[in-house]
């Protein structure tokens, strides 16, 4: 029976890889050309990325492996909306070369909660109400992949591309990313289970988890995407995070940080 167990284990990691390959070969013929290289990277190291849970509030602490054990990680935190045009072209683009290129130099935390507002106790977000239902369902796939980064960032990718392809006619577009990239999901994760989570007690947990993050910001965000990078804010130089993850790397373990920025251009 183990070996049985232990098989289905082993079929559904390589459909999972199979189906990931096929997304990053999708996204080469879109002129993302780098993104299948740094796909590559993280489909190599998968075997030795774990991801863990905070339990302080239940925030998200996923934990980077494979530096010596006097080196620390860059806690990046990433304040975002689900159908925010400029986080959407900021996360499938110098974002993703981050994760995929630096992804044992930081550790990354995704809140989808943004510019939402409470009102008379209902939220509001800046791009409609189907951006509070992307918001919920942005925090769900993380947590039901358990937080590891190689089963969700392909979802997370794909919506992005949507967005940024069909931004600003959005009418309908929770549904178009649910259709298209419900197969980016991980095995383990059926779409089912996200839309459960989405309009569910997790969900609501979950946002409610997000906004407390996003509140608690000091100095507050004004804008998104909103980056912080050890819990200081590095404003408007988003796109050239991959070098600020470099120099804060250095300076939080007072080395030189030619051993990161020579991943980058790897």
């Amino acid at each position: 029976r183990r070996l049985l167990v232990e098989r289905q284990k082993r079929r559904e990691e390589k459909r999972s890889e199979e189906k990931r390959e096929r997304f990053f070969d999708r996204m080469t013929e879109r002129n993302f050309g780098s993104v299948k290289k740094f796909a590559l990277v993280v489909l190599a190291a998968a075997l030795t990325l774990a991801l863990t849970t905070q339990t302080a509030l239940a925030v998200r602490q996923p934990r980077s492996e494979g530096l010596q054990a006097s080196s620390l990680p860059v806690q990046v935190d990433y304040y975002m909306e689900a159908l925010c045009p400029d986080c959407a072209a900021f996360g499938m683009g110098n974002l993703t070369d981050a994760v995929f290129k630096l992804g044992k130099y930081m550790k990354i935390n995704i809140y989808a909660y943004g510019n939402t507002q409470v009102v008379d106790k209902h939220y509001v977000c800046q791009h409609g109400h189907e951006e509070c239902f992307m918001n919920l369902v942005e925090n769900c796939v993380p947590y039901l992949s358990n937080y590891r980064l190689i089963d969700y960032w392909p979802f997370m990718m794909c919506a992005d591309e949507i967005v940024t392809d069909l931004y600003p006619n959005i009418t309908g577009i929770s549904g178009v990313i649910m259709k298209h990239c419900n197969n980016m999901l991980p095995e383990s994760v059926p779409e089912t289970a996200v839309i459960e989570c989405a309009g569910g007690a997790k969900g609501a947990q979950l946002l409610l988890q997000a906004r407390y993050k996003t509140d608690m910001l000091n100095p507050k965000h004004t804008y998104v995407p909103w980056v912080t990078l050890d819990t200081k804010p590095i404003y408007d130089k988003y796109n050239n995070i991959s070098e600020l993850i470099c120099e804060e790397w250095g300076v939080l373990n007072s080395r030189n940080s030619d051993e990161c920025r020579n991943a980058i251009y790897a």
